[in-house]
């Protein structure tokens, strides 16, 4: 999982739909707080990533 920085508009969608993995961080930016995603949180992870309204983050196999 990545985030493309200049992109981020920190709008915090991701961190509201998985905290475990997403954070806002002090700037406009989110942070990740785990990079690698379980099968059993791929969905959430799927949907934070839907729902980003910059299209900032992607998910890496």
């Amino acid at each position: 999982m990545e985030v493309i920085e200049d992109q981020c508009g920190a709008h915090g969608y991701c961190e509201g739909i998985a905290p475990e993995f997403f954070r806002l961080g002090d700037g406009d930016e989110v942070e990740l707080l785990r990079t690698e995603v379980p099968p059993d949180k791929r969905e959430l992870v799927e949907q934070a990533v839907a729902k980003c309204p910059k299209a900032a983050l992607r998910l890496v196999q």
